[in-house]
Parts: structure tokens; C-alpha cells; sequence
């Protein structure tokens, strides 16, 4: 009797040890996930965290990009507009910027009900996610981020699709 109570424990014991080695290996591979980093940036909104929100989203590549897709669509190529929108870029760059800066450290909400991840594809270094935000007394917004990987995380550089999910149009 004694012998299967000790086989017993040792099975136990051993299964134990292998669902945490497994459970351990699922987590450590999770934390390497454009998901996982999604869901630190919301963390982030939550805690008003500027500095774990920098680790997972280029705040300069970001906003760049944003004021290029808005001025790419308010300015035609050539002309005047085109180069007073070339020559305010750096002001709303910088304007964009605290902006930004200011809503993170000064976030008030839920970010779980209004946001919601909808997809992400990725490649090795690439990945895609879309995502569904729902602002206060809005219509829901259907944003892509463009993520790259960072060493063994990733960081979003790029809202793709910034100024149509605005609904900013061309001016006639």
C-alpha cells in the first residue's frame, strides 16, 4: 500500500511539474505576441504609464505617420497648399505629439469596453491588427496598426488607416 501511495505522489507530482513547465513555456511565448503587446498599450492607457506605453508604441513614428496620411489628404500634390501643409508638418508633428502624450497620462476609462481586437496577422517581423474603438457617444472607429517586431516584442509604428477612420476628407 505504501508503494502506490508513493507512486501516487510521485505521479501527481511529476504531472504538476509538467502543466507549469507547460503552462510557463505558453506564457513566456505569449509575452512575444503582437496581442500580448496590444493588450500592455491598453494596460498602459489604464495605469497612464508613458513609459510602458513607449515600449510598445514609436510615439514619433506613430504621430509622423498620422500627420502624413492627414496632410497627404487635405493637400494635392504640388502647388501652394502643398507646401504651406509641408511647412506646418514639424508644428503638428509636435502638436499631434502632446496630444498623444496628454491622453495617456491623463486617460480616464475603460479601455477594455472601448476597445476591442478584431485581428492581427503577422510575418516574422510584421503584423497587422485591427481594432474596433468605440469613443463615448461615437460611431465605432475600425483602426489598423501596423506593428513591427522589437527584439523579442513588438511595437506599433503606424496607424494605417488614421485619417479615413477620422472620416477626414479632402477639402474641395
Amino acid at each position: 500500500m505504501d508503494r502506490r501511495v508513493a507512486a501516487l505522489s510521485v505521479g501527481v507530482l511529476g504531472g504538476l511539474g509538467l502543466l507549469l513547465l507547460v503552462g510557463g513555456v505558453a506564457y513566456a511565448y505569449w509575452r512575444t505576441t503582437p496581442t500580448y503587446a496590444l493588450y500592455r498599450v491598453g494596460d498602459a492607457m489604464k495605469a497612464n504609464d508613458l513609459a510602458l506605453f513607449g515600449q510598445y508604441v514609436d510615439i514619433d513614428s506613430v504621430v509622423g505617420r498620422a500627420v502624413d496620411d492627414i496632410v497627404m489628404r487635405h493637400a494635392p500634390n504640388g502647388g501652394l497648399a502643398s507646401g504651406l501643409a509641408l511647412a506646418m508638418r514639424p508644428a503638428m508633428v509636435e502638436q499631434f505629439k502632446s496630444s498623444l502624450v496628454t491622453a495617456v497620462e491623463h486617460w480616464q476609462g475603460d479601455v477594455d469596453h472601448r476597445a476591442e481586437l478584431l485581428a492581427v496577422t503577422r510575418d516574422s517581423q510584421v503584423a497587422r491588427a485591427t481594432v474596433r474603438l468605440s469613443p463615448n457617444g461615437s460611431k465605432p472607429v475600425l483602426l489598423t496598426f501596423l506593428m513591427r517586431r522589437n527584439g523579442l516584442s513588438w511595437r506599433v509604428v503606424e496607424a494605417e488607416n488614421i485619417a479615413a477612420a477620422l472620416n477626414l476628407r479632402p477639402s474641395p
